[in-house]
C-alpha cells in the first residue's frame, strides 16, 4: 500500500511541476518524431537523424574514422508570449542502453529563425516553435543507440536512434 502511495505521489508531482520528460528512461526511450515535454514549459521531437551526413560537410571531409551526425530537431516554447524558454544546444549526449555515453564533438547548429543565443542556450519567445539542425562528429566505430536531452533542473528526456 505504501508503494502505491508513493508510486502516485511521484506521478503527481512529476506532472504538477513538469519536472519529468514524460517519462522517458534509458529503458523506454521516445520514439523518433515523438514529441516530449521538458519541463512545463517546452516540448521536443527529434524529426530525423542522419548518420552518415557528410554529404551535408562537402567543403569539410570529417577526419579519418570519423563521421557526421545530423539531428533535426523541433523545439517549441509553451509558455505565454511574454515569457520565453531556454534551449540548450549542447545538452545532447550519445549513449546506449548500459549507459555509456561516447565522445562527440559539437560542429554548427542551424536555425530557421533570428533569435537571442548566449553561451550555446537558445532563446525562445513563448508560443514558438524553432526547427533546428545540430551536427556532431563521431567516431564510426561507435554504436549509440539512445540520444538523451539533459538540463540543470529537469529529468532528462531519452529518445531511440535508428
Amino acid at each position: 500500500m505504501k508503494k502505491i502511495i508513493m508510486l502516485t505521489l511521484l506521478v503527481f508531482w512529476g506532472v504538477f511541476t513538469g519536472a519529468c520528460a514524460a517519462f522517458t528512461s534509458i529503458e523506454n526511450p521516445a520514439s523518433l518524431g515523438e514529441t516530449i515535454y521538458i519541463g512545463r514549459q517546452m516540448s521536443l521531437k527529434i524529426v530525423d537523424v542522419i548518420r552518415p551526413a557528410d554529404s551535408y560537410f562537402s567543403v569539410l571531409p570529417p577526419p579519418s574514422d570519423f563521421e557526421y551526425v545530423l539531428l533535426k530537431v523541433q523545439v517549441e516554447c509553451k509558455n505565454p508570449k511574454d515569457m520565453t524558454c531556454g534551449f540548450g544546444m549542447g545538452s545532447f549526449n550519445f549513449t546506449d542502453q548500459t549507459g555509456q555515453v561516447y565522445e562527440t564533438e559539437f560542429i554548427d547548429v542551424y536555425y530557421k529563425h533570428e533569435s537571442d543565443e548566449i553561451y550555446g542556450l537558445r532563446t525562445l519567445r513563448g508560443g514558438s516553435t524553432e526547427d533546428i539542425e545540430i551536427s556532431y562528429l563521431i567516431s564510426k566505430s561507435d554504436a549509440p543507440s539512445i540520444l538523451v536531452y539533459s538540463m540543470l533542473y529537469v529529468s532528462p528526456a531519452y529518445f531511440s536512434l535508428p
